[in-house]
C-alpha cells in the first residue's frame, strides 16, 4: 500500500521539483546579471513603470528578460549584445491587466490572472484527487489490519 501512495505522489513531487528548480535557477541568473538590465525595458519606447525583472536566460551574446509590474503587465524582452551594450532585439507582452495580452509566464504563473485560473482549474483539483487517493489507501490499509 505504501508503494501505491508513493506512486500517487510522484507527479506532484515532480511538479514541485521542476517548478522550484526553475525558480532557483532564475533567481541565481537574476542575482548575477540583473543589474545589467535595470531600466532597459525603456528601449521598447512603449513600456513604462516596470517594478521588477527576472533573467530567464543569459549568455555572453543574448539574454531573455522578464519585466513585470504587479499592477500592470508582464513583458519579455530579448536582448543582443552589440558593441558591448545590450540592445533590444524583440519584445512581447505576456500579460496585461488591460486585457491586451492574456498568457502567463512559467514559472511565474501566479503573476497574471490567467495563470491563477490555470492553476485553479488544474493544480487544485489534482491536489484534491491526490489527497483523496492517499486517504483511501490508508483506509484500506487500516481495514486489512
Amino acid at each position: 500500500m505504501l508503494r501505491k501512495v508513493i506512486i500517487a505522489l510522484i507527479p506532484l513531487c515532480l511538479f514541485l521539483i521542476l517548478w522550484l528548480g526553475q525558480l532557483v535557477y532564475i533567481e541565481i541568473l537574476t542575482s548575477r546579471h540583473g543589474g545589467e538590465f535595470e531600466g532597459l525595458y525603456t528601449q521598447t519606447k512603449m513600456v513604462v513603470g516596470m517594478d521588477s525583472l527576472k533573467v530567464m536566460n543569459y549568455s555572453n551574446d543574448t539574454a531573455k528578460i522578464y519585466y513585470f509590474s504587479s499592477r500592470r503587465a508582464g513583458i519579455t524582452i530579448n536582448f543582443a549584445r552589440q558593441n558591448g551594450d545590450w540592445e533590444l532585439e524583440s519584445w512581447n507582452t505576456v500579460w496585461s491587466t488591460t486585457g491586451s495580452a492574456g498568457n502567463f509566464m512559467w514559472p511565474y504563473w501566479y503573476h497574471s490572472i490567467e495563470g491563477r485560473v490555470v492553476f485553479s482549474v488544474f493544480a487544485i483539483p489534482a491536489t484534491i484527487i491526490y489527497i483523496f487517493v492517499f486517504v483511501m489507501v490508508i483506509k484500506k490499509r487500516k481495514a486489512k489490519n
